[in-house]
């Protein structure tokens, strides 16, 4: 994921679309709030996961009752 961000910092620069101080400002802030971030996300998408895996079954349960035996 590093070697990724890393090509796309430098064609960014490179098509002149940003300036090099653009990209290293965004690598400082990424590392900074990265940490802040991170609790928050990681149980934001175990919920999420949850709620999608409990609908899913139900789902499923729902279809498996409407097939004819």
């Amino acid at each position: 994921m590093l070697a990724l961000a890393v090509a796309t910092g430098n064609s960014r620069v490179y098509v002149g679309h940003h300036y090099p101080g653009d990209v290293i400002a965004s690598i400082v802030v990424a590392f900074f709030s990265k940490p802040i971030a991170s609790k928050p996300l990681e149980s934001l998408s175990t919920f999420i996961i949850k709620m999608y895996k409990k609908l899913f079954f139900r789902l499923l349960a729902r279809k498996k009752a409407e097939l004819p035996s």
